[in-house]
């Protein structure tokens, strides 16, 4: 369907006109990102954390940058909350919106194409509820877009951000696999949760193996709930609001380890396809 089409089938969600905010300008944002690997002053990185077993947790000034490109085109009167250190969530604002201006910062740093993006999510403050999430994929020219009770959508965009077409993804078949996501700064409680989860299983190649289940860890965070059956994210996922919203779309389920949906305090994350997968997942934590 083309743009218009699609505007009209959203129309009756009741957030028309904060999908067109955002779809007006991050899709130019977030398609500019490829460039910025050019730049030498935006490439600079600097460590945030480590983990026990030595992997870093890096932010680049291209995260700062693409950060305050998205801060600046939304509304005043919505609440913001960034990844890097950006928190104006307010008591008054009707929506606040919740960004991952990298996801995946280390691929994109090591010039992994495939297995990076950049995440919004859109909450609405009444309800306390996401109810729109977008996730690019800019090496794909893509964005995944999920809009609370009106569908699921792949949006493909020119190399500008310019949007060529929409469709429907209720029938994406994701790849028959498990992920999992273990950020280096998690918590102590979470480090020991990782630690019991790799125990159950056993390495094979670049892959963990738990009772004939294949798990991969690809650091992409949102873009691997896009890809893939289900997984599980030992990681601070206030972002990941935006997965909420496009998986339940498509009949998955989205909780933390408690089984609780998404909230402010979101630290940890189950995510599949189906409720077969998901209680699978649950077990292993």
């Amino acid at each position: 369907m083309d743009y218009q089409e699609f505007l009209q089938k959203i129309d009756h969600s009741g957030y028309l006109k904060e999908s067109e905010i955002l779809l007006n300008d991050f899709p130019k944002i977030a398609m500019q990102i490829p460039k910025f690997r050019t730049d030498r002053d935006l490439m600079k990185s600097t460590v945030k954390s480590a983990s026990p077993d030595g992997r870093q947790d890096l932010v680049t000034e291209a995260d700062k940058y693409v950060q305050k490109l998205v801060q600046e085109f939304i509304p005043t009167n919505w609440g913001i909350w960034g990844e890097e250190n950006l928190n104006n969530l307010k008591e008054g604002h009707k929506f606040s919106l919740y960004i991952d201006p990298i996801e995946g910062t280390n691929n994109f740093v090591n010039f992994k194409d495939e297995n990076w993006g950049s995440v919004i999510a859109l909450v609405d403050n009444v309800s306390q509820e996401p109810v729109v999430g977008i996730i690019a994929h800019p090496a794909k020219s893509k964005l995944y877009f999920g809009i609370k009770e009106s569908g699921a959508y792949i949006i493909g965009l020119d190399r500008n951000g310019g949007i060529l077409n929409v469709k429907d993804i209720m029938d994406l078949s994701p790849i028959d696999k498990f992920t999992y996501n273990n950020s280096p700064h998690f918590s102590k409680k979470l480090n020991e949760r990782v630690e019991v989860f790799k125990s159950r299983g056993e390495r094979k190649n670049e892959e963990l193996v738990i009772k004939d289940q294949n798990f991969i860890d690809l650091e992409s965070g949102a873009l691997e709930a896009m890809q893939y059956r289900g997984g599980i994210f030992f990681k601070t996922s206030l972002e990941m609001a935006a997965v909420q919203v496009i998986l339940e779309e498509l009949g998955g389920l989205v909780t933390d380890f408690e089984g609780k949906r998404w909230h402010r305090n979101f630290s940890s994350m189950i995510f599949a396809r189906n409720r077969v997968d998901y209680e699978f997942l649950l077990s292993l934590i």
